[in-house]
C-alpha cells in the first residue's frame, strides 16, 4: 500500500491511500487535527490498542479511517464516509486494505519526514493553517519504530 500526503494548503489536506485498483482519496479541513490524529493512532495501535479511528472533517462530509489490529502483526485499514455523508458515515467501507502494522507506520511516518524536508515545519504550519507539524506523535511513532 502507498500513503501520500498530496496537498496541504489553505487549511485542506488531500491525503491518497492506493493498494492495487484500490484509491482512497481523503479531503480533510482544519476543523480537525487529522493528520496529527493519524500518527497518534499509529502510535497507540503499535502500543497494543486492538482499534483505533481518525475523523477527517470535509466539510460538509467526513470521512473515518478504521485501524483495526487482526492476529499476528497485521492491521485492517478500512475509509468509509467522504462528502455529502450524514455525520456518522457508517455505511460501507470503499476501501479496504491489510498490512503488517509497522510497515503502514513506516510509510505513515515517512510521509511526514518528505513533508519536514520538502516544506519544513513552518511550511507544514502555513499550508495547514491553524496548526503546527505535529511533532509529539511524529517523534515517539519514530522512536517506536526505532528511526
Amino acid at each position: 500500500m502507498q500513503f501520500r500526503i498530496a496537498s496541504l494548503e489553505h487549511g485542506w489536506a488531500e491525503l491518497v491511500l492506493t493498494h492495487g485498483e484500490q484509491r482512497a482519496e481523503i479531503v480533510a479541513s482544519y476543523l480537525s487535527d487529522s493528520p496529527a490524529e493519524l500518527l497518534s493512532a499509529l502510535v497507540l495501535l503499535m502500543r497494543g490498542s486492538d482499534e483505533e479511528r481518525v475523523v477527517f472533517e470535509g466539510e460538509p462530509g467526513r470521512t473515518v479511517m478504521r485501524l483495526r489490529r487482526l492476529g499476528g502483526d497485521l492491521v485492517r485499514i478500512e475509509v468509509s464516509g467522504g462528502p455529502g455523508e450524514d455525520d456518522d458515515p457508517a455505511g460501507p467501507p470503499w476501501f479496504r486494505h491489510t498490512e503488517p502494522l509497522e510497515r503502514l507506520a513506516r510509510r505513515v511516518h515517512g510521509e511526514f519526514a518528505r513533508l519536514l524536508r520538502e516544506i519544513g515545519a513552518e511550511g507544514y504550519r502555513r499550508g495547514w493553517g491553524m496548526y503546527a507539524f505535529p511533532e509529539r506523535p511524529f517523534r515517539e511513532l519514530g522512536r517506536l519504530l526505532e528511526l
